[in-house]
């Protein structure tokens, strides 16, 4: 859907009511819980059974991160939106980049409720010049997709070029693009661990193109952010990604846009700063990254 076209649209929308499901709390660490969502669904919405679908379709379920969902739950998931008649968006946009492990089966591969929609983007595997994505969805929920389809400018030549070069699926240029992909995931936590295994925890991802690490508590963050740029090292601090803005001890990287040699001469940089920024010379007292 076009930017333009959905800002005219805004004033029909529903309002959605977004239910946060803190990743902390979980006992096991892998995303959502299917049974909390639930709690929340009734508690939040005064709600309990199927005949209130009107008023819970309004809703919108997220759980992320989606690779870390296994496909039992993905099942306890499409059955609590079915329950509910909420339907079910999974936006996976980097589900192509993948590096270890087994690919999880997307909620749209598991059942054929039409409530279930999947999108994901070309431009993390291919070309993030491209702007172009894709979606699968069912009638009648794929004629109600189309119905508010609106183009105001895109490229159709590069669509055209991209739907050629994809004719016989994404699976063959991926086996291309991420082992390219890994080597640079893998010289960056390499780096990390060689320059801040002592201070700083940090995520190993099995899929796309960033890295979290969690900051000791003692960092100025801010005096952080000036004097890595100032050395010509960027990242986005978890403040970006935080729900309620709240400035958290966390950076995000990104290394799939980078050389061998970028990543392997900034990580010393940025090592060197945040050990300048800390108000101590302590170990960490934190062994998970949450």
């Amino acid at each position: 859907l076009h930017l333009s076209h959905l800002k005219r649209r805004r004033a029909a929308w529903r309002p959605v009511h977004v239910l946060r499901i803190p990743h902390t709390r979980l006992r096991d660490g892998r995303a959502m819980l299917p049974r909390r969502a639930g709690r929340l669904l009734v508690r939040k919405l005064g709600v309990a059974a199927p005949r209130h679908a009107r008023r819970v379709a309004r809703l919108r379920l997220e759980a992320l991160p989606v690779e870390q969902l296994p496909a039992a739950r993905r099942r306890q998931i499409i059955e609590l939106g079915q329950r509910y008649n909420v339907p079910i968006i999974e936006d996976n946009c980097y589900a192509d980049v993948h590096y270890d492990g087994p690919l999880e089966p997307a909620f749209y591969a598991l059942d054929d409720d039409p409530n279930i929609i999947y999108l994901c983007s070309l431009s993390k595997i291919l070309a993030p010049g491209l702007r172009l994505g894709y979606i699968y969805a069912k009638p009648p929920m794929l004629d109600r997709l189309l119905a508010r389809r609106s183009d105001a400018g895109s490229n159709t030549l590069a669509a055209a070029i991209t739907a050629e070069f994809y004719k016989d699926g994404i699976g063959a240029h991926a086996q291309v693009a991420n082992p390219v992909l890994q080597e640079k995931r893998d010289l960056t936590l390499q780096g990390l661990e060689e320059e801040l295994g002592d201070i700083c925890v940090w995520s190993v991802p099995v899929g796309g193109l960033f890295i979290w690490v969690r900051l000791p508590e003692d960092v100025d963050r801010q005096k952080l952010m000036a004097m890595s740029r100032e050395q010509g090292v960027a990242y986005l601090p978890g403040q970006s990604f935080h729900f309620q803005r709240r400035d958290v001890p966390y950076l995000r990287l990104a290394f799939g846009h980078l050389t061998p040699d970028q990543i392997s001469a900034g990580l010393p940089i940025l090592a060197r700063c945040i050990k300048t920024c800390r108000g101590s010379n302590e170990g960490r007292d934190f062994d998970s990254l949450f």
